[in-house]
């Protein structure tokens, strides 16, 4: 129907890009104590209580209850984090890592992320996970990479699975494993992955470790690009203008295409904007309809990051 130009990879990839993006993830539990106020969490911590200190740190990171101040976090957190708190000594890692409230240092990042992740932590193990295949504090290796995402993964952390399905499936740095990259990639997208949803679609569209099906491919990719996603919400759009796995039609093309560019996806708007000025383009009428289905999928969808611009009309 129109020419697509060549964009970023199809998968979800956080672990195969280069980008440090959300490299760390840090955890949100106040470690039993979210019932405390700040103040009696303050007075507790000043006696010493590590879990009182790791609150009052997270609290400072968040600027919940308090201004936010990053170097109040990580005094906070250190203080918890000497005492074997796990989740302060995460914590603490990815303010390292960040360069938030300290200076940025990541083998110090490494050292504490190791405590914790040693003391059985699924979200340390998958940021130590994190550090090995990307280099970071460490020395870049994908083995020791996989064995601390395999045991996030064994906690059922969703983003270690997903990160071990994009390892077997496309990186430099492992040997592709088709049937591995499917199990784990699977698993994440039954437990709601977005991107390990759209990953199971571009191997059912590649026919990589599974029947190549279009049909298959256009059902994950629809799950990813509901979502949010932008990328699959291109793909999906590509589908519709060719009728690979779907019906053509037009209108969900405009719409998803709409959708994806909203969500930054830059090939997206420079598709719609082809596809507007072709043969193809929507009248007003037509428009309309996208811009009204794209208003139903935002109040569908209220944490959906998007600009929120529509469709402009062709008279415009």
């Amino acid at each position: 129907m129109f020419k697509v130009k060549n964009g970023p990879s199809r998968l979800g990839c956080g672990v195969c890009s280069a980008g440090l993006l959300a490299l760390f993830l840090t955890l949100t539990s106040r470690a039993g104590v979210e019932e405390m106020d700040l103040a009696r969490a303050q007075m507790l911590a000043d006696k010493g209580d590590a879990k009182a200190e790791y609150f009052v740190g997270k609290s400072y990171a968040d600027g919940t209850g308090v201004a936010q101040d990053f170097g109040k976090a990580a005094e906070f957190y250190r203080q918890a984090a000497d005492q074997g708190n796990v989740e302060a000594e995460n914590n603490l890692a990815v303010l390292y890592a960040d360069g938030k409230g300290v200076k940025q240092d990541w083998a110090e990042a490494a050292k504490w992320l190791r405590k914790a992740a040693d003391a059985g932590d699924a979200i340390a193990q998958y940021n130590l996970g994190n550090s090995y295949a990307h280099g970071r504090g460490v020395a870049t290796n994908f083995d020791d990479a996989i064995a601390w995402y395999r045991k996030a993964a064994g906690q059922n952390l969703v983003s270690a699975m997903q990160a071990l399905g994009e390892l077997y499936y496309l990186n430099e740095g492992v040997e592709p494993d088709y049937q591995e990259a499917l199990k784990w990639n699977r698993k994440a997208a039954d437990l709601g992955s977005a991107s390990a949803q759209n990953n199971l679609g571009v191997m059912y569209q590649d026919g990589h470790g599974v029947q190549q099906s279009d049909e298959e491919a256009a059902k994950w990719f629809e799950k990813a690009a509901e979502q949010g996603l932008a990328k699959a919400q291109f793909t999906l759009a590509i589908a519709y203008s060719y009728g690979k796995g779907v019906e053509k039609d037009r209108i969900k093309t405009a719409y998803w295409l709409s959708l994806s560019a909203n969500g930054g996806f830059h090939v997206a708007r420079e598709t719609l904007d082809y596809f507007q000025a072709s043969p193809s383009a929507l009248n007003d009428q037509e428009i309309a309809q996208v811009n009204q289905m794209i208003k139903d999928y935002y109040a569908r969808h209220p944490g959906v990051k998007g600009s929120g611009t529509l469709l402009p009309k062709t008279s415009m």
